[in-house]
């Protein structure tokens, strides 16, 4: 759907997705689309106007900037967009930020610098609002897992992606993204890649999803 609405000029930018309604009656017509697809496109791109500070930091596409990195970037600066551009613009050193090095700081500087680059996700900035989890997460520290880092690969069963991160940080356990040296687990899911075969050639235990769970439940 999406290289369809590009080929055809509809979204130049990712802003461009929160003004599809300029192109209604070309879309429905549109040859798989239909009023109901239609509405139901709408309604997802909608809901997506509210985001999280870490969600929005997650999907911009900055190298080894993920959903781990953009939670810790939320958390230190509160939600607040403002706050996160303006530490770019002042030469933040982000490295003084928890599991960030230097190639992670060099990213973000690069990122942002790239002028092709910021004409795809600076118009977003006026489409969407964003807002705070009002959420405080009961946190064991206490826990086989406190104080690990772990890294959960492939697609696990019963978490998504965001669930296992969570779920990790309320075990006092740090979630991250790659694996090295420092890698205390490993959660293998289905069609577990690179990072498998990188956690078995440097020794790092993996775990199943069950194996996971097990371990959990004999520290209960």
């Amino acid at each position: 759907t999406l290289e369809k609405f590009i080929g055809r000029g509809w979204i130049r930018n990712f802003g461009d997705l929160y003004e599809l309604d300029r192109h209604k009656d070309e879309i429905v017509n549109t040859e798989g689309f239909g009023e109901k697809s239609y509405q139901r496109l709408q309604a997802s791109v909608e809901k997506s106007r509210k985001c999280t500070l870490d969600k929005f930091i997650a999907g911009l596409g900055i190298p080894m900037v993920g959903r781990h990195a953009g939670r810790i970037i939320n958390e230190h600066f509160d939600g607040d967009w403002n706050a996160f551009e303006q530490a770019i613009i002042d030469g933040y050193d982000f490295t003084a930020l928890p599991d960030f090095g230097q190639i992670m700081r060099t990213n973000i500087y690069t990122w942002y610098a790239d002028e092709d680059e910021a004409k795809f996700w600076r118009p977003l900035l006026d489409k969407i609002e964003f807002i705070k989890e009002n959420h405080t997460m009961n946190v064991n520290n206490n826990t086989v897992f406190s104080g690990k880092t772990i890294v959960a690969t492939g697609k696990l069963e019963n978490y998504t992606r965001d669930e296992i991160q969570a779920k990790l940080v309320s075990l006092s356990a740090t979630p991250a993204s790659s694996v090295t040296k420092n890698t205390d687990y490993v959660i293998v899911g289905e069609k577990a890649g690179s990072k498998l075969q990188k956690a078995l050639n440097l020794g790092i235990r993996t775990l199943t999803e069950d194996e996971f769970e097990d371990m959990l439940t004999a520290n209960n």
